[in-house]
């Protein structure tokens, strides 16, 4: 019979400041925070010679921070903006597979999984695509044990 699990996982950053100035401008990134958290089934089996789970899970993402510019105008004065509150949030769902072969003093895990909904809005263009698109990720491990 195979194992079920349920998990909850919250990942928050620390809170942040940057501040960056160049030529009489100051921009202030504040209170700038992401917060994160994740909802897994997972069901799994375990055979003597290899290992199987499967699963899905939810991920919620909330970013938030504080802007705010300042331009040095003339020796006596300066211009400050508002400052800007920016937040944005996005849910994904995640689909993964794992498998792992049991050796003698090692074990081999591979996992294959796919990232995919939400929607984000972005100012810039990459290379890759958009940040929101699907995505397919896997990764192979080796544990030694004594």
């Amino acid at each position: 019979m195979p194992g079920v699990s349920v998990t909850y996982l919250r990942r928050d950053l620390p809170t942040t400041t940057v501040v960056g100035t160049s030529s009489g401008v100051n921009v202030n990134v504040t209170d700038a925070k992401v917060k994160t958290n994740a909802v897994r089934l997972t069901a799994s089996k375990s055979l003597i010679l290899f290992s199987l789970a499967a699963g899905i899970g939810r991920d919620h993402y909330d970013q938030s921070a504080l802007v705010q510019g300042t331009v040095q105008t003339s020796p006596i004065g300066s211009q400050t903006s508002q400052q800007v509150k920016l937040s944005q949030s996005m849910t994904r769902t995640n689909y993964f597979l794992d498998a792992s072969l049991n050796l003698l003093l090692a074990k081999v895990v591979g996992e294959l999984g796919q990232a995919t909904g939400g929607s984000v809005n972005t100012f810039n263009s990459f290379g890759g695509g958009r940040a929101d698109q699907t995505r397919t990720y896997g990764s192979v491990g080796l544990r030694i044990g004594f």
